[in-house]
């Protein structure tokens, strides 16, 4: 009965002409959706990196972008739910829609780690003053620049870009392995071990999901089939 409603009211959205439209604005949402987590990020990565942050205002805007990040995820959630009940929608795109859900949730959980990071710093600022530190900016500042590629590859299906990024994503996520691991074999590298073994933890599941949009561009679905 449900499924015959959601047919009737949204069957006209998914015919011919009018379901591109449904999915440009999805994938619309998601980039937007993206462009919050690299804020929320660089307000992170703000906090590490500069001489005196405002610890205060960089604490402000991450939770709205946190807050915005959440809101998006459940609206697109919402949006594909509704759409792949409505009979008219071709299978194809139930596939595609199913990706993108994969996409918005890992984009949610980048923003979580970035969050579990600016929490690190805020009880631990003498983490990114670290024996460290060097490691911790150029991992900053590279992912920073990841994520501005990371959008318009994703929106042009950049096949190589992507690639690229993935690459070296699984290079700088090896190199928090070493540096966690190390850590935990010996502690006295690090006068605050515990708080930075926690940075490079959490900058390494942040790069996890960043790999995972990225290669839906290298290996999308039609591939996973």
């Amino acid at each position: 009965m449900l499924s015959t409603i959601l047919s009737t009211l949204l069957g006209r959205l998914f015919r011919k002409g009018e379901s591109d439209d449904g999915d440009k604005a999805l994938n619309d949402q998601f980039l937007h959706m993206l462009e919050v987590v690299a804020g929320v990020y660089q307000a992170m990565s703000r906090l590490a990196l500069d001489e005196t942050p405002d610890c205060a205002a960089l604490e402000k805007s991450l939770k709205a972008g946190d807050a915005e990040t959440n809101q998006l995820e459940e609206t697109i959630r919402r949006s594909v739910l509704l759409a792949t009940a409505a009979s008219h929608h071709p299978q194809s795109s139930i596939t595609s829609h199913m990706m993108l859900l994969s996409n918005v949730r890992d984009a949610e959980r980048m923003g979580d780690f970035a969050k579990n990071m600016f929490s690190v710093l805020g009880q631990k600022h003498e983490a990114a003053h670290d024996a460290f530190r060097d490691t911790l900016v150029a991992q900053l500042q590279s992912t920073l620049t990841l994520l501005a590629d990371l959008a318009p590859a994703w929106r042009e299906t950049r096949v190589e870009e992507a690639q690229r990024i993935a690459d070296a994503v699984k290079r700088m996520g090896e190199e928090c392995d070493r540096i966690v691991f190390g850590l935990m074999a010996d502690p006295s590298e690090s006068k605050t071990p515990v708080a930075t073994a926690l940075l490079f933890r959490y900058q390494k599941r942040f790069l996890r999901h960043l790999f995972n949009i990225a290669m839906c561009v290298v290996r999308p679905y039609r591939e996973m089939l």
